[in-house]
């Protein structure tokens, strides 16, 4: 099984399925700070997250509700770690590339590919 991460390569993102590869040019911004330790993403912090704000400016988004924007929030900062802790092996040396946020970290990938090509999901 092939295991799905939001938090992609600079230049282009690869999503394989159903022996389709698709291959998708993204635009992109990188996270400035590191998201304070075993916060928990709730109403509070989202509201006061300038690095949020600024994300859904950039990409225009807007959310069916409270609940909804909440969780997509929490899918935006777990990829914002994500890219933060890969960035940092980049550095390193230890990869070759590195990886920015782009107008998908808020989704799964099962969002991303029924938003985008007409494929559905169970919601599990």
């Amino acid at each position: 099984m092939m295991k799905h991460s939001r938090a992609v390569k600079t230049s282009k993102k690869a999503v394989h399925s159903s022996s389709k590869t698709l291959i998708k040019k993204m635009t992109t911004i990188t996270p400035t700070t590191t998201p304070p330790p075993n916060t928990k993403p709730d109403k509070k912090n989202m509201t006061m997250d300038k690095e949020w704000q600024k994300y859904k400016k950039e990409y225009a988004k807007t959310y069916t509700s409270e609940l909804d924007e909440l969780k997509h929030y929490a899918l935006y900062k777990e990829s914002q770690k994500e890219v933060l802790e890969h960035n940092k092996l980049f550095e390193a040396g230890k990869v070759k590339y590195t990886k920015a946020i782009n107008e998908k970290s808020d989704q799964k990938l099962e969002e991303f590919l029924a938003l985008n090509f007409g494929f559905g999901f169970d919601d599990k």
